[in-house]
């Protein structure tokens, strides 16, 4: 049986590899692991991932109101992404006191 080190893990999960989700995950090895502990790396995953484009970029690339549809890990090391943007309009209601306001959501 192959044993994983560090060095297998692509460069913007290095940081995940060392923490406690990513031992427990190796320590049950061939063992059913409950959905809730997969939850939870997927989640750890997830955040790891937007912080690491976030550092990458030096900017924003996910806003809300998106979608991410497929991440993908290109061998170059960029990120590409295929998102849904929801585009969104506020409509001020001004005869009303105190004022209201609709969100009328689009795709």
């Amino acid at each position: 049986m192959r044993v994983w080190v560090a060095d297998d893990v692509l460069t913007p999960f290095k940081d995940i590899f060392p923490s406690n989700i990513s031992i427990l995950f190796r320590k049950l090895n061939k063992s059913i692991v409950p959905l809730s502990v997969v939850g939870l790396l997927l989640n750890y995953v997830g955040n790891h991932l937007l912080h690491y484009a976030y550092q990458y970029a030096k900017r924003r690339i996910y806003y809300p109101k998106h979608q991410a549809l497929s991440i993908q890990l290109l061998g170059n090391g960029e990120i590409l992404t295929k998102v849904l943007k929801t585009d969104f309009t506020i409509i001020a209601d001004p005869t009303r006191n105190p004022p209201s306001y609709n969100v009328i959501e689009g795709q």
